[in-house]
């Protein structure tokens, strides 16, 4: 830590940590609990990503500045774009049938889903997107994909070959797993705890893939500039 502390500008990972507990170490089994770290700052800038609440004030009692890169939305933006190229590379490589000929429903209309849609539509007609919110249903057919309410869902999952879920809460548990198709492929892109009953699933053979970090994975040149592009905008250096 004393290497790092002699520094005014400090970068994290992104996010800064995945179980709230340690810092996010990638490619290091270093083990460092988030709260001593930001306790050990003071009078520096820090630049990371998902800060929370605590963590900002932890940073702000001992005079630190700091830029959250995942609140700067042209870097979401971006993100979303990778993630939904990165899922369409998953869907290709985790299936036996072409994206043409395959029934796709998307879970979730935010950043992530609108890409997917748009992506995906170029390839098949057969694409449906699932949202809770009615004004999201009505964007979702004026885009021309078909739209989903969530409380009819379970009727429906024996159709598709392919189920993408971008919502970060449990949205595919154990009753609604029961009804997808022997064969389909699942593919989850939701922070942890992720959205899908992996313990079932593994049970009963269901095809999972669960991928987190995707532009860092496929397209770390683009996100590291766009990040270093962020930092001189905001003229933190």
């Amino acid at each position: 830590m004393d290497d790092v502390l002699k520094y005014k500008n400090i970068i994290t990972s992104i996010p800064i940590t995945k179980d709230k507990i340690y810092l996010n170490f990638q490619y290091s089994d270093l083990k460092i609990k988030i709260e001593t770290f930001l306790k050990q700052l003071k009078d520096k800038f820090l630049i990371s990503g998902a800060l929370s609440k605590e963590d900002k004030d932890i940073l702000l009692k001992n005079k630190n500045n700091f830029l959250d890169i995942l609140e700067d939305d042209t870097y979401t933006i971006l993100n979303a774009r990778i993630t939904a190229e990165g899922i369409i590379k998953l869907a290709i490589e985790n299936t036996d049938k072409s994206l043409y000929d395959s029934k796709i429903l998307i879970l979730g209309y935010g950043r992530i889903g609108k890409n997917l849609c748009n992506i995906l539509k170029v390839f098949s007609k057969n694409i449906y997107c699932m949202s809770n919110s009615k004004e999201e249903l009505e964007w979702i057919n004026i885009n021309g994909i078909y739209a989903v309410k969530f409380n009819l869902i379970e009727k429906i999952l024996n159709k598709f070959d392919i189920i993408i879920n971008t919502i970060p809460c449990l949205i595919l548990d154990k009753d609604k797993l029961k009804c997808v198709k022997k064969d389909v492929t699942i593919i989850d892109v939701s922070s942890k705890p992720g959205g899908i009953d992996f313990e079932y699933a593994k049970k009963n053979k269901i095809k999972v893939v669960w991928e987190l970090g995707i532009p860092g994975k496929i397209s770390p040149i683009t996100c590291a500039e766009k990040i270093k592009k962020i930092i001189y905008e905001k003229n933190v250096t």
